[in-house]
């Protein structure tokens, strides 16, 4: 899939690390730390997308609604739904995608858990509380961290259709994602599901 990355030079996020860690104990003193974070991965040589831009950038379905999805690694389903601005304790509060990977009729305490929620800008229209359901692809062996939990990483995809009810055709070319801070996430690795492992997902729901 192609989603574009931030581009920051390894030697570029070298000197920015500096800085902030030259600066870390003062003012904006989680802001800083959370920065120096994100530089010491560029500098290492990670891959990291803004989520938040990459759905907001990314081609919508008839129903405008994007045709990409997140969901926790170790889920089966996703559902979206796409909320236009509404006012929440006062506040106005922008378009929204929400990606619910748990059992839409079933939430409870790990609802903040299996919910990723995006701001979107508002600039193609969207029909209020337009949901549609996705296929989670699986990670395979091979491309699979050596440690870590399928619980701890999200996985990104392109949706070719969105469905009004949960669907078992698996898509093909996911990226493995780790969150960072806001709408950054670390590539953790990138594949082409086999058409063996495609068929395999359809028979395990």
């Amino acid at each position: 899939m192609n989603v574009p990355t931030i581009e920051v030079t390894s030697e570029e996020a070298r000197a920015k690390l500096k800085a902030y860690r030259s600066n870390l104990h003062k003012d904006a003193e989680r802001m800083y730390s959370q920065c120096a974070d994100v530089y010491e991965k560029i500098a290492a040589g990670a891959k990291i997308i803004d989520l938040a831009a990459a759905i907001d950038q990314a081609p919508r379905d008839q129903e405008h609604r994007p045709q990409l999805a997140i969901a926790r690694a170790d889920r089966k389903q996703v559902q979206v739904r796409i909320l236009r601005h509404r006012w929440i304790d006062g506040r106005l509060m922008p378009m929204t995608a929400w990606y619910y990977s748990g059992d839409p009729e079933r939430r409870g305490w790990h609802w903040n858990s299996l919910m990723v929620e995006v701001p979107l800008s508002g600039k193609h229209p969207a029909k209020y509380l337009s949901d549609g359901y996705a296929r989670v692809p699986m990670v395979p062996a091979d491309v699979r961290p050596a440690t870590g939990n399928l619980r701890d990483w999200h996985i990104l995809w392109d949706v070719e259709q969105w469905s009004d009810r949960p669907v078992i055709d698996p898509p093909r070319d996911p990226l493995l994602l780790r969150h960072l801070t806001g709408s950054l996430y670390q590539i953790l690795a990138e594949w082409d599901l086999t058409e063996i492992e495609r068929a395999v997902m359809r028979s395990v729901l």
